[in-house]
């Protein structure tokens, strides 16, 4: 099975949360924590397939309506554009102007067919020239904003936010673009608050953006989280307040999962941060409270076992995902997590099974897919090996500045007895991973440094901040069995914590 298809790493900016991680993050919020803006954010949308790109998802923030002729030349430009014709999608979206002036400047039109298609070098050098040809409209300071807050650019953020609410406010060119512009720069502020935990300015932005748009599942979530996070002790109040907006947030949109395992998982994220038994409690006690009164939502049961499963209990997260599987056994979060237990309980062939299933419901997905070439590579057989070596040299290509992805390449090598390959993307991992290597990646290279004989030292540096990182750690045995070696070998100083 191919892996080409949009496969990378959905957010490489962020911190890996996979097993060598906080697996938990798999269904934190249901994605609704971190990183959203409003669709038209196009500078965060990840590379995408050109059949996604259509005349409404382009332009719905600008016409209300479109005219048959209109939609007509847009979707010409589209076409044009799919098959490389840059000169015809210009021309296009030209005549589309004329029909319609209210719509954005051409070159921002251009830049957006760019950025929906994964084309950013290109989207962004368009958006350049929109700047000087347009230098009244905010959108394109608006995508640059939301590229830089997205990259955790936070100042640059700032200074391009502050550009374009001042163009925003004598834009009139537009009044539905005009609206799009204000909430997502109330998003954007948020989203700087939240990136710096300034949480009460956070709640400003958000209860301001629910004002202009009440509609929004995004902003209440969101604002929940700030709510929570802004808490100061023990804050009952804040805390009821967190919980009706997660509730505005699901009478919104009923996919997202219950306020009580939102909130679990709220306290889940503060007990992986301070190792405070008390957050762990707590986080306990609301997904327990999920279970008792939403106990057949499938995301409830998924999202326990979640939470079970990062807490150690195994033969919990076990029975809870057999029940996930009666419910919905083709659902991409059931798979994963089903392929991950069996990946801790050795056996392979259903782990396998179970994640090229995960990977088939979500093709795209990185965490997936790494999962499947360790499970793979783990069963030590030649075919297994070649068939991971396949879906990992994809995976490190398509996430060239992913140092897991690199390590996990390297592993790869290294069970296949090529050192050079090994010690090559062990390299490039360790070169580009700093902090953001998981667990996992750490075990792997300490692996090895180790076999090289020529820095003990170094190889129990990565063994202790692996074993001090996820309490979900698949090679936690082989990691501590090698520590304890490494710690009996002449001339090796202690590791520093």
């Amino acid at each position: 099975m191919s892996l080409d298809r949009n496969f990378r790493d959905p957010s490489p900016r962020k911190k890996q949360w996979a097993v060598g991680s906080r697996f938990v993050a798999i269904t934190l919020l249901s994605g609704m924590l971190t990183g959203l803006m409003p669709a038209m954010s196009l500078a965060q949308v990840a590379a995408g397939t050109e059949r996604q790109i259509t005349p409404q998802r382009l332009f719905a923030d600008a016409v209300a309506t479109m005219t048959p002729d209109l939609e007509k030349e847009i979707q010409q430009a589209i076409t044009s554009y799919q098959s490389g014709n840059f000169a015809a999608t210009r021309a296009s979206l030209e005549k589309a102007k004329e029909l319609e002036p209210s719509l954005a400047p051409v070159d921002v039109m251009v830049a957006r067919l760019h950025f929906l298609a994964g084309q950013m070098p290109n989207g962004r050098a368009t958006l350049e020239m929109a700047v000087i040809n347009h230098p009244d409209d905010p959108e394109p300071y608006l995508i640059f904003a939301e590229e830089a807050l997205g990259a955790n650019r936070v100042t640059d953020a700032v200074l391009l936010y502050e550009k374009a609410v001042k163009l925003i406010k004598t834009f009139s060119s537009n009044d539905l673009r005009k609206e799009n512009f204000k909430l997502r720069t109330r998003a954007g502020l948020a989203g700087i608050a939240e990136r710096r935990n300034q949480w009460s300015d956070a709640v400003v932005h958000l209860q301001a953006w629910i004002k202009e748009k009440p509609d929004s599942a995004t902003a209440y979530t969101r604002l929940a989280q700030a709510l929570f996070m802004s808490r100061e002790g023990d804050d009952d109040a804040q805390l009821q307040k967190t919980i009706e907006a997660f509730g505005n947030a699901q009478k919104i949109e009923p996919k997202i999962s219950s306020p009580n395992v939102l909130v679990s998982q709220l306290y889940g994220r503060l007990y992986a941060r301070d190792k405070n038994e008390t957050y762990r409690e707590m986080a306990d006690t609301y997904m327990k409270r999920a279970l008792e009164s939403d106990g057949d939502a499938l995301s409830t049961v998924v999202s326990a076992a979640s939470w079970a499963l990062d807490d150690g209990r195994l033969d919990e997260a076990d029975s809870l995902l057999t029940k996930a599987r009666l419910l919905d056994s083709s659902n991409h979060s059931v798979a994963l997590l089903s392929g991950v237990v069996a990946r801790i309980k050795k056996d392979h062939k259903a782990a396998e099974e179970y994640l090229l299933a995960a990977l088939q419901a979500k093709l795209g997905d990185w965490t997936t897919a790494n999962q499947l070439v360790l499970a793979l590579v783990d069963q030590g057989d030649a075919e297994k090996n070649k068939r991971a070596l396949d879906y990992a040299m994809q995976i490190a290509q398509k996430n060239a500045t992913n140092a897991n992805a690199s390590a996990t390449l390297g592993w790869v090598y290294y069970q296949m007895n090529d050192q050079a390959n090994a010690n090559k993307f062990f390299g490039n991992a360790a070169r580009i991973g700093g902090t953001n290597l998981n667990s996992d990646s750490r075990y792997f290279l300490a692996r090895a440094i180790f076999d090289k004989g020529t820095n003990n030292n170094a190889a129990a540096q990565q063994l202790t901040a692996a074993l001090a990182g996820a309490r979900l750690f698949m090679y936690r045995t082989e990691a501590q069995a090698l520590l304890d070696k490494i710690a009996v070998t002449p001339g090796t100083a202690p590791p520093q914590n």
